[in-house]
């Protein structure tokens, strides 16, 4: 069995430190003058870039400010199907305010409900009511909706990078933007750069999120931030088991 390492002395050299099978490690060093750094850093950071874990995007974001709401999305069930979002505010104890359903093969395959509609019915008996729901397509990287009686559409915003757009009415120009490993933080910047929703998983079991909203909104702005994150969490999901079963 052979195991390479690429590390980095404190001269600024390059190895290659590998490992064989019982046998003494060896290292081979790369003069950077020949292999220079930038060009593995470089290399790094575009492999990492085409493969959507991290923004593309260089421009400097506005520092955003502390949040002026901030919910909690919980999931329910053992298989993440069902989740309960709440204000954070809220005592202990206290209802959902919204609640999730994710469907994996039937559509809508996202419902967001108001209260707790996902898991039960109102207590006065009538149907559970919906206040957004997504169509992922079944070929490509979009969803498209309704919020509100509203559309919605959610895409990649370009061809490479892990960024994703929010299209809807009234809502400005929005991307959701990667900003770490995988689908566990994401930062929401409006058309100036300026970041306006953060989220990030949070717990050991990776069950809970976060969203902080730095600009006040209505309760439309508000599920269309909860819809889209929900949305391009699940996009993001989709296109790395795409990956890894092309690299099969």
């Amino acid at each position: 069995m052979l195991n390479e390492m690429l590390v980095m002395t404190s001269q600024g050299y390059c190895c290659f430190l590998t490992r064989h099978s019982n046998i003494r490690p060896s290292i081979s060093v790369l003069n950077p003058s020949v292999f220079p750094i930038n060009f593995i850093f470089r290399f790094i950071k575009q492999t990492l870039f085409n493969m959507g874990l991290f923004s593309s995007s260089s421009t400097p974001k506005r520092q955003a400010p502390a949040p002026v709401q901030s919910f909690t999305i919980t999931q329910h069930s053992m298989m993440g199907r069902q989740s309960l979002i709440h204000d954070t505010r809220s005592p202990p104890g206290a209802p959902p305010i919204l609640s999730v359903q994710l469907h994996q093969m039937s559509r809508p395959n996202i419902e967001l409900y108001l209260g707790a509609g996902a898991i039960s019915n109102p207590p006065d008996g009538s149907p559970p009511r919906t206040c957004a729901t997504i169509d992922i397509a079944t070929f490509g990287s979009s969803g498209r909706g309704q919020v509100r009686g509203k559309a919605i559409e959610i895409s990649r915003a370009s061809m490479f990078g892990g960024e994703y757009a929010v299209t809807a009415a009234g809502v400005g120009s929005l991307t959701w933007e990667p900003t770490g490993w995988g689908s566990h933080s994401w930062q929401l910047c409006d058309s100036t750069d300026t970041v306006v929703a953060s989220a990030r998983c949070e717990g050991f079991t990776m069950r809970e999120m976060v969203l902080d909203m730095y600009a006040p909104g209505d309760e439309f702005y508000t599920d269309v931030l909860l819809i889209s994150l929900l949305t391009v969490m699940r996009l993001a999901e989709k296109r790395r088991r795409k990956r890894r079963t092309a690299a099969m």
